[in-house]
C-alpha cells in the first residue's frame, strides 16, 4: 500500500506543476517541479517495504527510515533515492533520472528552458504517476 502521505504531497505538486505550465512562462520551475512531485510518488510507490539483510527482514516504513538503516554518510538522500529507483522502479528510472538532471540544471546552472523541455517534464511526470498510483 503505498505511502498516503507521499502520494498526497505528490498530487499536491502535480497542481503547481499544471498551473505553472499554464502560464507558458517558467518552464524553470515546471522542470524542478515536476522533478519534486516524481520524487514524492517514487518514495510513495516504494514505502514501505521489508528487505532480507543477514537472515533478518528489516521493515522500512519510509524514505528517512530507510536512510537512517541504510543511508551512506558519503551520499546526498537525492543519490540514495537515485538508486533506489533504478532498483526497485526499473521502469521508470530513466524518467526519473531525466527530470533529476532537469531541475538540477535549471536551479543551478541554466533557468533558461524550452517549452518543448517542459512540456517533456509534464509528460515523464505523468508516465512516473501512472507507474505509481
Amino acid at each position: 500500500m503505498p505511502l498516503k502521505k507521499e502520494i498526497d504531497q505528490a498530487l499536491h505538486t502535480e497542481e503547481v506543476v499544471n498551473l505553472i505550465n499554464g502560464e507558458k512562462k517558467y518552464f524553470d520551475w515546471v522542470g524542478i517541479s515536476s522533478f519534486y512531485s516524481a520524487l514524492h510518488f517514487v518514495r510513495g510507490k516504494m514505502f514501505p517495504f521489508d528487505e532480507l539483510i543477514n537472515d533478518k527482514t528489516v521493515n522500512y516504513t519510509s524514505f528517512d527510515a530507510y536512510c537512517l538503516i541504510r543511508g551512506n554518510e558519503f551520499k546526498s538522500k537525492h543519490k540514495i533515492l537515485l538508486e533506489l529507483v533504478n532498483k526497485r522502479l526499473p521502469s521508470i528510472s530513466a524518467k526519473y533520472k531525466w527530470l533529476f538532471d532537469l531541475s538540477v540544471t535549471a536551479r543551478y546552472s541554466d533557468y533558461q528552458i524550452l517549452e518543448l523541455i517542459g512540456n517533456a517534464a509534464v509528460k515523464k511526470l505523468q508516465d512516473i504517476k501512472n507507474a505509481c498510483i
